[in-house]
């Protein structure tokens, strides 16, 4: 497999919804709506007209109120996107979290999903522009934590999976060159790799911190957690990532999210 420098440091880093997305996410938002509900209200019709003729006062007999009919209990619209995701043209299925989503790459359902991100923050644009190149780039698939409690925090999780052609050059191997890429790429600290055994095959795990600053001055803190994983037809890299004051707990997902990974 030979791949250029700049392939494969994006490869390495898994820049696009990890860098990109977690940047924009500089300032939490959100509203809460209320919904308010009325029940109908009975007017009560009653007139008796008095005759000179009746004497006696009249007692109204109470008219037998009909029980309501139960109606069928509505079953809700399921959330596309989200559970088992099966991508039959790269060849993986991953099962999402509740509260993730995936992101169509073709942008069909990227306003619906927009309309869930914080308020005036710029994760829209960041997204709108990912996706533009995502295919190109390699990018099979893309999902977000759109959990309202991790939006409110600020702390956008993404999880991205790019496919590459297969390689015939051993995960023993490509460790090392995974690792090189990493520790020279500018903002990345404390890389660590491992070969760990999935559901899916052996798979490299690599960890580390990515610091950047931002046009306006601004120093963000990234946890990434890659995987990469050998399949007779595809090179799989897995990315996720997330704000570095949740890194243990987004990396403890990530790997939960990993045993699903399923080659097909």
């Amino acid at each position: 497999m030979i791949i250029s420098a700049s392939t494969a440091r994006r490869r390495a880093l898994g820049f696009g919804s990890v860098a990109a997305l977690l940047v924009a996410a500089c300032s939490p938002g959100g509203g809460a709506g209320a919904l308010a509900t009325a029940g109908p209200t009975a007017t009560p019709v009653a007139s008796i007209a008095s005759q000179p003729s009746v004497a006696a006062t009249l007692e109204p007999s109470a008219s037998p109120v009909p029980s309501p009919t139960p109606g069928p209990t509505p079953v809700p619209t399921p959330v596309p996107g989200t559970g088992k995701i099966v991508v039959t043209a790269s060849g993986f299925a991953i099962t999402l979290p509740t509260g993730w989503r995936q992101i169509p790459l073709d942008g069909s359902q990227t306003a619906e999903i927009e309309a869930q991100l914080p308020a005036g923050s710029q994760l829209s644009s960041a997204l709108d522009t990912e996706l533009a190149t995502a295919v190109a780039a390699g990018m099979a698939f893309m999902a977000m934590d759109l959990r309202s409690a991790t939006l409110s925090a600020g702390n956008i999780s993404t999880v991205s999976v790019n496919v590459q052609a297969a390689s015939n050059v051993p995960l023993s191997l490509m460790e090392p060159l995974v690792t090189g890429l990493l520790d020279s790429a500018p903002g990345v600290t404390s890389v660590s790799a491992k070969i760990v055994t999935l559901p899916a095959g052996s798979a490299i795990r690599v960890i580390y911190t990515l610091t950047i600053t931002t046009s306006s001055g601004q120093t963000v803190k990234l946890a990434a957690t890659q995987f990469v994983l050998l399949s007779a037809k595809h090179t799989y890299t897995i990315s996720f990532a997330c704000q570095y004051a949740a890194a243990s707990s987004c990396r403890s997902q990530a790997d939960a999210m990993m045993k699903t990974f399923d080659i097909l």
